[in-house]
């Protein structure tokens, strides 16, 4: 259990009576004692999984309900990555239309053709997508856009603009293959918001900034 899960789980495990009662910490230190170390492992996992749930819950709290036109829809717990950090990811859509005079399309789509980008633009410009992670490596492209070197181009194009958002380092830019985008740190999150097939950064930029940031540390850390 790495240093962020660790605390984590204090803050989880203290912070709330209902916390409290479910994350019992206890019985990893008896089973090591013990010397089960193989039971102690297997609760540690299980500990990890209550907490990336709780801390998932509360974690959506800093995030909007909607932007716009588009709506959260509901989201997977946090999870580890392999650098060791928690990482989330939420997607907003945008709600199907209704033809005038007709009724909506409800014909079952195939998932896996929803999720393939259009050709040039990297889809439609109906969903948003916003990644959350606590692994600071991901944020070399917005370091280096507020460090005053060289911006950064990817594939398609596009230099990233350092900006602020409520006093914190962000960044936008528009690439011709991922769309808009849109990057910010807050205390110890890295949050990414991908407008896929949308040029105008606008939207991406309103997202970040509805972002409950005081929430977001809260759970992230400094």
């Amino acid at each position: 259990m790495n240093r962020k899960t660790l605390a984590l789980c204090t803050m989880l495990a203290f912070g709330s009576t209902s916390f409290a009662q479910t994350i019992d910490t206890k019985k990893v230190n008896d089973l090591v004692v013990k010397k089960d170390f193989v039971g102690a492992l297997s609760e540690v996992n299980n500990l990890r999984k209550q907490i990336q749930e709780f801390a998932s819950t509360e974690l959506l709290k800093a995030f909007p309900k909607s932007v716009g036109e588009f709506a959260l829809q509901p989201a997977d717990p946090m999870r580890s990555d392999m650098m060791g950090g928690l990482s989330m990811q939420l997607t907003y859509s945008k709600q199907p239309e209704t033809p005038k005079g007709g009724t909506q399309d409800t014909t079952p789509k195939d998932p896996a053709l929803m999720a393939m980008p259009m050709a040039g633009m990297g889809g439609d410009g109906s969903s948003l997508i916003l990644s959350m992670s606590t692994n600071p490596s991901m944020a070399t492209e917005l370091m280096g856009a507020h460090s005053g070197g060289e911006p950064m181009m990817g594939m398609g194009g596009g230099t990233s603009e350092p900006i602020r958002i409520k006093g914190y380092r962000a960044l936008l830019k528009f690439d011709q293959y991922s769309g808009a985008i849109g990057q910010m740190i807050v205390g110890g999150a890295f949050v990414e918001v991908r407008a896929m097939g949308q040029k105008d950064t606008k939207t991406v930029k309103i997202l970040l900034e509805s972002i409950d940031t005081d929430k977001l540390k809260a759970i992230a850390g400094e």
